[in-house]
């Protein structure tokens, strides 16, 4: 096994997201950089909210937490505009989102997201709208398939948000 530079996070978001992958339902965990899981929050079918208590804690140690959870089928996608706008809002350290076959992952500029959480929406919602209707005529002109669409599209949709934003965002297979 390859050493990274910050194994103890490693192994805890290794560990967490062997866990949630298959989850039925959405599921966060808050991870310092340091690798200590704060705490975990069991949510519905595509959306989780953390208590008072919680949400102090994420205020309070908000530039060092990495958000990891899952995005249960049939919502296996990329991380959202809800989700940047959490990470954002918060000043969060980064964020992971976890499907059976991806994980994706947002991190923090050095210098901060450099972004509000209502632009950063914005961004998202006016990339992905018009990705949308360009994916849509691909696929309905048989240039995409259903599996490719559903596989690629909101990577996509994140890999234009980051560039447009000037983030590292990236994905790999589980």
């Amino acid at each position: 096994m390859k050493k990274h530079k910050n194994q103890p996070l490693v192994e805890t978001l290794d560990k967490i997201e062997k866990t949630s992958a298959n989850k039925p339902k959405e599921q966060a965990c808050y991870v310092t950089l340091k690798g200590k899981c704060l705490f975990c929050v069991g949510g519905q079918k595509n959306q989780v909210t953390p208590n008072d208590t919680q949400v102090k804690t994420i205020k309070k140690l908000n530039k060092d937490l990495i958000v990891t959870h899952n995005h249960p089928y049939p919502y296996n996608s990329s991380i959202t505009g809800e989700d940047l706008q959490v990470v954002i809002g918060n000043n969060s350290a980064g964020v992971r989102a976890i499907t059976k076959k991806y994980t994706y992952v947002a991190m923090r500029p050095k210098n901060g997201w450099g972004v509000s959480w209502s632009k950063a929406k914005q961004t998202y919602d006016s990339i992905y709208k018009a990705l949308k209707r360009q994916w849509n005529t691909d696929y309905q002109n048989r240039k995409i398939t259903k599996s490719f669409y559903e596989n690629n599209f909101t990577h996509e949709v994140m890999n234009e948000v980051s560039k447009k934003l000037k983030f590292v965002y990236f994905r790999f297979k589980n």
